[in-house]
């Protein structure tokens, strides 16, 4: 049989959809029925080929109500099943009661067990997936036999089986030789074959001639004669079923590979030329296509998911743009935790769609995607889509991608070009998004189509919502959602591609009866079920709502409690607390009543309740939860086995505490004396002269001979970081103490009474995971080797060599460490100790044949840029003292690329390009390439030794309300006439344009050495520049761009681009000024943009050059600010952005713990923005917030993307730390072994 052929990949997709939808966690009801009205099938665990089959079935009408219209007389009763001579058909019965429970039973998902149970399956075949194409003919048969008997025993052959008639046509006497053959479905070879009709004239229409050594013997000639021989369709059935073959073997290679190329079918489908002629009706021979089973993958391994037609409107369609997002969320909280989508193609537009300008940059939308969908991109589709950026370049439907403004939008919301003539200025300059070139064309919808592509709109005319009848949904085991028609269209070629095809005779009919009826013709007694289990889905879910909303929060009465040590703790031991249980949906007056009912005399009359946590030091008192008694709990944040301390707000045991988080205790270890060492609780907020004071008390010693020295740095390798007397104003929170920190408290009048190296120098192991990778095998065996610091890398792979028997491994063998999130490191050199190669804690190591790097060799790997081929990363061990020009040598040689058009590029953290290796002759230490660094080898001229080729940008200018003003004019017509050409369409509003759109002008070659002035009368000679309305160059600004933006201003006209620091990696930004500008090094230029009243949004950016030369303290800045905005100081509250933590740092005074004004000598000024921690300089972004408009939480500058970007960064952590808790359990176990091929089989029982 075909095996594990079809096996899923990993089990990547199969075991997420058992995750979610498989069993349900914690007794929570089944998650009702998304917005489409229609239910999935949940995925046993590699059953995907069986949905897809299954809904198929479903969604023939024809099927659907001959199956319904069979009575128990027919089949039987399955509860009779197990009695003796029972003629219990099982297989129909268990289809019938999973279509009605599909049909009407509310679950998003309904599960398949009962029916693959009658299948016979129970020795876990549900995780074998199998070929759908074979699953189609087996249950078939499966069906037939079971209905042997019955009514309905002619089902399969009335719907489903046609005829073929094998010919062999003699040439001399004209005989016709001829074998008939039934069919249940049309095996057509995709390979070589461009579309159906293709496929279907060439095995249908054409004959094979017999002749030469392949004649013919004939009957009736009585000899070899040259003959025709090949295949006729003579019946067909009512429901056609098409099989592609996509799937081929390759006798050079020896291995199976799928068939990727383009393959087109229609929505109709006229078979009159294919099938002989026969007494039929033109009419019964045209069909429409209903169902499309799609198959994602490979050769050995995939998903299948379906399109199918919505017959009889069971469903509910809206535009997939407008549908609501099907996702897995928490129902006690109702937090997003995944989208349910696996089309990267439909979830970029979805989430573009939700932008209100329908376009963001691609690090947006990369954000974005693994927000929405809980995974990163290049974790769930890198592999069989490459990077985000490579696949938004291949895109060319709905979504549009500029490479250059690294920006992606929808192709509906792409900014119309002007006319020339209009505009005064070429047009072909300015567009923003590349032209589609003239072989397509852009449907009214803005859909780019290729008119090579069939015809795939169908017979009504476009519009928002199709015909009731032609709805299409995709059916992805329990995830349902609707598509247009124009997704078809995609699946013709490439790893997801069709697979099956269903097409339904064109002039059947359907009674007005059976549509948007789900019920129709059900049997009574299953549909009494139905309702039955629907009612107590409904009351289950009431019960859990009511279950999850019931909390248990913990009373803690002052009485029992007094404050020591900087907390609270309780005056005994066994001091209990009281628990009460109430619904968070009730207001904060009701828990106040209950809190009464449960405390009697322990509570005060004024009663207050605060949130209280236990920390290392103690119990802490946080925010007040009672001072708004409409407030329901909910909105508390109010947790199970939350704790509340019962108080009347002021006093503890007759004293007044602290409450909040800037005064919870400390926990600190001190050691002194032999030593000695006692630990307990320091409010964070005390001084560092009372932290001393007290622990003189507490040690004994004498304040003026006390030396306090603070233990940092690892177990490994302590530091004492000694404690002066300047800093006994600061509170212990400035000085970062944190819980667990010890401090070391010595007597300076005690002889060798210094304890800071009383800890005797011991080795600390550590253990490290060792897999062995030496056997190309998938069940790898994975040892824990103890090892030390000092251990050697070499030492520890002589270990592990041992420890897996695998002596005799090519070149020795190597080690490489398997990073959790970055995967496999480059090989380890083996002179290296375990400390200095930094394998300390529960590190994974791969062993491997191979050679080890030697101590004066690197690793490295590059990417070969080859235009006609995606070619992997190649690995390729290089000298420390190699140059560019040896190490590109030797990359061409090793990636079998000839001549000397190449040249090496770096990547940043992240993969993208950086700067250009442009010094061949200079050693790649002093390039800063070290080990494990990724290059790329791309294609293309360097510039000569000492030159620089830059890329130029054309930005707009921020608005500036007051240059307009300043201005003559016809400059002033000249520059807004400029802004005009660089702004977005006129749809876009100012309030979401903060960030410039910029337009590629060209590239230009300059000497490192030349001036900044030779740099803009450069740029003034390009073809796009030459149209633009600068006078001179002096209107022209030219800068660096940093994170997409403008960012450093270059600066004084005589100073060379290699003072100026521009280096090949470099992009240069170009703004057309509207007047002459030479900016001195005490000119910032900075953004300054106003928060809207009541919105967390912005208003357009507006530039701001600020003078530093007047004074650089935040209050001249603030005072600055104000002035261009025109408003009291007083008044606003101004904040910087910082773009890539998506975080606000406030401007405030600075306030030194010096005396006032004065500065430590030979220091700078502290209280400067250009210094720690504002930092300022060209670029960057201040938010502005009116306190007069906008009074609430003026701390508060978050947009919604610095939310959700902060959520990304908290997720990515959250992710790591995950991963990293999974591959600790994992390791150590023994490998898992590959379940035995199972051939695919249904059992029936006989009823003949």
């Amino acid at each position: 049989m075909l095996g594990n052929l079809f096996e899923e990949e990993k089990g990547a997709f199969e075991t997420l959809e058992t995750a979610l939808f498989g069993s349900v966690k914690g007794g929570a009801p089944r998650t009702p029925r998304s917005q489409c009205k229609l239910a999935g099938i949940a995925n046993q665990g590699a059953t995907c080929y069986l949905n897809s089959l299954l809904q198929t079935l479903l969604l023939t009408p024809e099927f659907r109500e001959s199956l319904f219209q069979l009575s128990e007389t027919d089949l039987g009763r399955l509860e009779d099943k197990d009695k003796p001579g029972a003629k219990v058909r099982v297989i129909p019965l268990q289809l019938q009661r999973l279509f009605a429970r599909l049909l009407l039973l509310d679950q998003q998902s309904v599960s398949t067990a009962d029916l693959t149970e009658s299948f016979g399956w129970t020795n876990n075949e549900q995780f074998q997936q199998h070929d759908v194409q074979e699953l189609n003919r087996i249950l078939f048969c499966a069906i037939e036999d079971s209905l042997v008997g019955t009514s309905g025993q002619s089902l399969i052959q009335r719907l489903y089986h046609g005829n073929i008639v094998n010919q062999i046509i003699c040439k001399e006497c004209g005989k016709i030789s001829e074998r008939r053959e039934d069919f249940l479905d049309l095996t057509l070879s995709v390979s070589g074959m461009d579309s159906l009709e293709t496929a279907l004239n060439s095995f249908y229409c054409t004959m094979e001639m017999m002749d030469g050594k392949n004649q013919y013997r004939c009957e009736q000639c009585q000899k070899l004669v040259d003959a025709e021989k090949g295949a006729k369709i003579r019946n067909l059935p009512q429901i056609l079923t098409i099989s592609l073959l996509r799937f081929s073997y390759d006798f050079q290679k020896m291995q199976r590979y799928k068939e990727t190329g383009k393959f087109t079918f229609p929505m109709e489908l006229d078979m009159k030329p294919y099938v002989e002629k026969t007494s039929e009706s033109d009419d019964d021979l045209q069909y429409e296509l209903f169902s499309v089973v799609i198959h994602r993958g490979g050769a050995y391994g995939g998903h299948y998911h379906a399109y199918i037609r919505d017959i009889d409107n069971l469903g509910h369609w809206v535009h997939p743009g407008k549908v609501d997002v099907e996702i897995v969320g928490k129902r006690q909280t109702g937090a997003v935790e995944l989208i349910k989508t696996n089309s990267p193609a439909e979830l970029i537009e979805i989430i573009l769609l939700k932008n209100p300008n329908q376009a963001m940059p691609v690090d947006q939308l990369g954000s974005e995607i693994s927000k929405q969908t809980g995974v990163t991109w290049n974790k769930r589709y890198k592999k069989n889509h490459g990077t985000l950026s490579k696949y938004l370049s291949k895109q060319r439907g709905q979504i549009r991608y500029n490479p250059d403004t690294r920006w992606v939008m929808l192709a509906s919301s792409e900014p119309q070009s002007t006319d020339s003539t209009t505009t005064g200025t070429d047009s072909s300059s300015v567009s923003l998004f590349p032209d589609t070139g003239s072989g397509s064309s852009v449907t009214e919808e803005g859909v780019v189509t290729d008119p090579a592509v069939a015809d795939v709109s169908g017979p009504w005319p476009p519009s928002d919502v199709p015909p009731v009848g032609y709805q299409w949904f995709n059916f992805d085991d329990s995830r349902v959602s609707p598509i247009t028609v124009t997704e078809i269209e995609r699946h013709f070629s490439g790893r997801e591609s069709a697979y099956m095809l269903f097409y339904r005779r064109k002039q059947k009919s359907r009674t007005p009866e059976a549509d948007g009826n789900p019920g129709y013709q059900i049997p009574d007694n299953i549909l009494a079920d139905i309702l039955l289990e629907n009612d107590n889905l409904a009351k289950e879910r009431q019960e859990y709502d009511a279950k999850v909303n019931t909390i248990n929060v913990q009373l803690h009465f002052e009485p029992h409690y007094h404050y020591k040590e900087g907390a609270l703790k309780m005056c005994h031991p066994s001091g209990k607390f009281s628990e009460l249980t109430i619904d968070r949906r009730k207001s904060v007056a009701d828990l106040l009543v209950s809190v009464r009912e449960v405390g009697g005399n322990l509570v005060p009359e004024k009663l207050t309740l605060h949130r209280m946590r236990d920390l290392p030091a103690g119990y802490h008192l946080y925010d007040c939860v009672s001072d708004e008694p409409e407030k329901l709990i909910s909105s508390l944040n109010i947790d199970n086995n939350a704790k509340l301390f019962v108080w009347d707000g002021e006093l503890v045991g007759g004293g007044s505490i602290p409450t909040g988080p800037e005064c919870e205790p400390i926990y600190l270890t001190i050691v002194y004396g032999n030593p000695s060492k006692f630990s307990c609780g320091f409010s964070k907020d005390i001084s560092f002269a009372a932290f001393k004071s007290s622990v003189c008390a507490l040690t004994g010693i004498q304040e003026s001979d006390l030396t306090l020295k603070k233990m940092v740095g690892s177990d490994l390798s302590p530091a004492f970081l000694s404690l002066n007397d300047e800093d006994v104003s600061l509170p212990l929170a400035v000085l970062n103490f944190q819980d667990g920190d010890s401090v070391v408290a010595e007597d300076k009048t005690i002889q060798n009474g210094a304890v800071t190296h009383m800890a005797a120098s011991k080795e600390i192991q550590f253990t490290v995971f060792v897999e062995n990778r030496c056997v190309q095998t998938e069940c790898r065996w994975t040892r824990q080797i103890q090892v030390t610091k000092d251990m050697t890398v070499g030492e520890l792979k002589v270990l592990a060599v041992s420890s897996f028997k695998e002596d005799g491994l090519l070149d020795g063998g190597r080690l490489r460490v398997d990073h959790p999130t970055i995967g496999l490191r480059p090989p380890l050199h083996e002179q290296q100790t375990v400390y200095e190669a930094g394998l300390l804690g529960d590190v994974c190591l791969v062993l491997e044949p191979g050679k080890a790097p030697e101590t004066n060799q690197i690793t490295l790997t590059f990417t070969p840029h080859d235009p006609q081929n995606d070619l992997p990363d190649i690995e390729i061990t290089v000298e420390k003292a190699d140059t560019v020009r040896d190490c590109l040598r030797k990359m061409l040689e090793q990636a079998g690329f000839t001549g000397d058009d190449w040249h090496l590029r770096k990547t940043n953290w992240c993969g993208e390009m950086a700067e250009v290796l442009d010094d061949l002759d200079l050693t790649l230490g002093k390039n800063l390439v070290s080990d494990g660094d990724h290059l790329l080898l791309l294609s293309g001229r360097l510039p000569p030794k000492g030159y620089l080729r830059l890329p130029i940008h054309l930005y707009p200018t921020p608005s500036n309300p007051r240059s307009a003003s300043d201005q003559p004019g016809m400059l002033a017509w000249i520059s807004a006439g400029i802004q005009g050409l660089l702004s977005p369409s006129a749809s876009t509003t100012s309030a979401d344009m903060a960030v410039p759109q910029p337009l590629q002008v060209g590239e230009i070659e300059i000497s490192k050495d030349a001036t900044l002035e030779d740099l803009k009368l450069q740029i003034m000679t390009l073809p796009a520049m030459t149209d633009m309305p600068v006078p001179t160059f002096e209107f022209l600004r030219v800068r660096l761009v940093s994170d997409h933006r403008p960012g450093q201003v270059l600066r004084g006209l005589t100073q060379t681009l290699r003072r100026l620091k521009v280096t090949s990696g470099s992009s240069i930004a170009v703004q057309i000024v509207p007047h002459e500008e030479n900016l001195s090094s005490n000119e910032i230029i900075i953004n300054i943009k106003q928060r809207l009243p009541g919105t967390k949004t912005y208003d357009m950016e507006q530039e701001l050059i600020w003078d530093v030369s007047h004074g650089v303290t935040p209050l001249d800045f603030l005072q600055a600010v104000a002035d261009f905005l025109a408003l009291p100081v007083e008044q606003i509250r101004v904040a910087k952005h910082i773009t890539r933590q998506f975080k606000w740092l406030v401007v405030e005074e600075q306030k030194s713990p010096n005396q006032k004004g004065k500065k430590k000598k030979g220091g700078a000024n502290k209280n400067s923005m250009r210094q720690a921690p504002y930092h300022v300089q060209d670029g960057d972004v201040f938010g502005v917030k009116t306190l007069q408009a906008d009074p609430d939480n003026t701390d508060d500058f978050s947009t919604e993307e610095d939310i959700l970007g902060r959520e990304e960064i908290q997720r990515a952590a959250d992710e790591k730390r995950k991963m990293r808790e999974e591959r600790k359990k994992a390791y150590g176990e023994g490998p898992a072994t590959r379940r035995p091929e199972v051939a695919l089989t249904i059992k029936v029982d006989s009823f003949t």
